[in-house]
């Protein structure tokens, strides 16, 4: 794996897993009744959800492109799964 790929993969991996903290503290902070606290949690998962997503969509855009990512390609991982 070069580089670039396994930073971009840390990208990924660390803004899902705020994301995911930030939705479950939000749950919690409804339970409570803080709504607002819910509110903002939820505004922060958003973003942090966004930033997974772009930095995943980069590597389907490069691939797309027809730059070699170092991962399985699409097609491949389609042909295996039917």
């Amino acid at each position: 794996m070069d580089e670039e790929l396994e930073r971009t993969s840390c990208q990924i991996i660390a803004a899902a897993g705020t994301a995911r903290s930030c939705y479950i503290e939000a749950i919690k902070c409804a339970e409570e009744g803080d709504f607002e606290g819910a509110e903002q949690l939820i505004r922060q998962g958003k973003e942090a959800f966004t930033m997974a997503h772009d930095a995943h969509f980069g590597l389907i855009q490069k691939e797309a492109q027809g730059e070699k990512s170092g991962l399985p390609s699409f097609s491949c991982m389609r042909k295996t799964s039917l």
